[in-house]
């Protein structure tokens, strides 16, 4: 069965190309002009222990194992999951699973400067769950639960197995033109809600212009909620560290989403998305985990792709670090 494989590549200025004849297309709706005031209504306010800044977040296996990660203002003392099959709403006791979040600690805001030195006492606070044993193709129903308050229903699905076609969207970038961050997160939920066949957005780096500063971070996580089709469809990421996002510079990268440096995520038709960091020489420790792999899942992969931020042989700018020694 032919695959239908859709990339979106998006910046300030958002450009598509797509391919499969059944590939998604936009449509000619007027999400462009939606007035910054409308989407200001629809985000969560940062405001005690009110579950906000949602997101699902992929690598390994997304067909059985999904990673749940949320944010407060506050730190709270209980943070839980409930998730389901079936739809729920708010009746918390009727959802077949709920778990504690695995780890919750404050943003670790590395970087002071004038724009966060009135935001050092706001600093909010991370959540993350990690889900396993899941079943592919399935919707999971899922509300978020701190101190008592609760987020609104939502709900996710998990990849799918075997020769199902299917879609993903990818880009990067998004560290700047809030306006159009935020229109762009409108589109690509116009464009899942039109296309459900669309899986996850491959995030490819720099998703904010301060990779260690709350400032930044706060904005972007916010924003990242307009990625909820009005159903309540959460779009899972798979992210990619940026340049912005430098290890050596900050923690609030693995903060926002708790992922390996270097990962691979496993998507149908066999194939396999090896995640880099081109922000580092090849040689040393990434050298060796890409060596092993390879080893894994190069012989059982179909297609085999990677993804990482800047080129290693790029048409402008400096050579990353990426080409070695």
């Amino acid at each position: 069965m032919k695959s239908s494989v859709c990339f979106l590549f998006f910046t300030v200025i958002l450009a598509v190309g797509c391919h499969g004849e059944n590939a998604p297309k936009f449509v000619d709706d007027k999400i462009s002009q939606t007035p910054m005031s409308e989407i200001l209504s629809r985000l969560t306010k940062m405001r005690g222990t009110t579950p906000a800044q949602w997101r699902i977040v992929w690598h390994g296996d997304p067909a059985t194992e999904a990673h749940v990660a949320w944010s407060t203002a506050k730190a709270g003392k209980s943070h839980k999951l409930y998730y389901d099959t079936e739809a729920h709403g708010k009746e918390v006791s009727k959802y077949k699973h709920s778990l504690e979040a695995d780890r919750s600690n404050r943003y670790r805001n590395d970087r002071r400067d004038k724009k966060d030195a009135k935001l050092d006492d706001e600093v909010g606070y991370c959540h993350h769950v990690k889900l396993k044993g899941l079943q592919p193709d399935t919707k999971y129903h899922f509300i978020l639960e701190s101190d008592g308050v609760l987020s609104k229903p939502m709900y996710f699905i998990t990849a799918p197995k075997g020769d199902n076609p299917y879609s993903f969207l990818n880009g990067g970038d998004s560290r700047s033109g809030h306006t159009n961050r935020c229109l762009i997160n409108l589109r690509i939920a116009k464009m899942v809600e039109d296309h459900p066949e669309i899986l996850a957005l491959a995030h490819s780096g720099d998703f904010v212009g301060n990779g260690n500063t709350w400032h930044d971070w706060r904005l972007w996580l916010s924003h990242n909620e307009l990625l909820t089709c009005k159903d309540g469809r959460v779009i899972p990421i798979i992210p990619t560290r940026g340049n912005h996002e430098r290890s050596d510079k900050s923690k609030m990268y693995e903060d926002v989403f708790d992922v390996p440096e270097w990962h691979v995520t496993e998507l149908p038709l066999d194939t396999y998305m090896v995640t880099l960091s081109s922000n580092i020489a090849t040689l040393g420790e990434q050298l060796e985990w890409m060596r092993k792999a390879n080893d894994e899942v190069g012989p059982k992969s179909h297609w085999l792709m990677t993804m990482y931020h800047a080129p290693i042989y790029p048409g402008v700018k400096d050579t990353p670090n990426a080409r070695g020694q």
